[in-house]
């Protein structure tokens, strides 16, 4: 079961399905079964499931405000050099209607040496591409939009407010960095000092083993790399 996504949109519908298909939130039955149904032999495909996402139109609106965001964080790193031994990152804000801070969307775009794990319906996403690598991603956990707070709020302001670059590593070596409790959950904040400030994990090795696939339940991330280099995106 694939599909060849040609425009971002699209892209982010197949991950969408795909983490429906998989059952990766572990709350439900996911949509495997329709592709065996037996009132629809063989009619159930990839591409007819993503289109009736449009039907949702509650998903398709949050779809694309990811599309728009993909789009200005791609444009902000378009123009922050490349530095070796690091990855580039971009970190917005996501407001609501009453412009309170609802989120973030981040980017990191990684040297051709990285490996970045993806999951989707696309076929031509099973592995680490020529040239470089970008991630999009939404941390789902407070703990991680936290971390993505303090990241944001350290940069300067001006034009590259919210771009840093991430001292590169793979996601064992940030996963040891972290500091796990009892239950093997890594928190953000670990602690308070004699002083009553907070001590809390590494912040790069804590984003990095996010934007590289090693929290179990941050999956609002895509390689999307895959489909810039088909599509002639700059980046």
């Amino acid at each position: 079961m694939a599909t060849k996504a040609s425009d971002v949109l699209t892209y982010f519908k197949a991950h969408k399905l795909a983490f429906l298909y998989a059952n990766l939130d572990g709350k439900s039955d996911g949509v495997s079964w329709m592709f065996e149904h037996e009132d629809f032999p063989g009619q159930i495909t990839a591409e007819s499931l993503i289109g009736d996402f449009d039907i949702d139109q509650g998903m398709i609106k949050g779809l694309e405000k990811q599309c728009v965001a993909l789009e200005i964080l791609r444009k902000k790193l378009e123009i922050f050099p490349e530095k070796e031994g690091y990855a580039r990152v971009a970190i917005r804000k996501i407001r609501g209607k009453d412009k309170r801070v609802e989120g973030y969307s981040v980017l990191a775009i990684f040297p051709e040496s990285t490996l970045l794990t993806h999951y989707g319906l696309d076929e031509n996403a099973t592995g680490a591409h020529g040239g470089n690598q970008a991630v999009f991603y939404e941390p789902i956990a407070a703990c991680y939009e936290n971390a993505c707070s303090e990241l944001y709020n350290i940069t300067p302001e001006g034009e590259n407010r919210g771009m840093f670059y991430l001292p590169l590593k793979e996601v064992h070596e940030a996963q040891k960095g972290l500091i796990f409790d009892a239950s093997g959950v890594a928190h953000y904040v670990i602690g308070v000092d004699k002083k009553g400030n907070k001590i809390t994990q590494d912040r790069y090795d804590y984003l990095t083993a996010g934007l590289l696939g090693g929290v179990i339940g941050e999956t609002k991330r895509i390689r999307i790399s895959d489909l810039w280099k088909r599509i002639g995106v700059k980046f």
